[in-house]
């Protein structure tokens, strides 16, 4: 289950990097 959450993590912070945000926010 962690494996997941951390993939769940980097998809959302790769998809707020995106956007022109954080992606720091997200690193574990």
């Amino acid at each position: 289950h962690y494996l997941a959450a951390f993939a769940t993590e980097y998809v959302i912070s790769t998809n707020i990097a995106a956007k022109g945000g954080d992606p720091n926010l997200f690193n574990l």
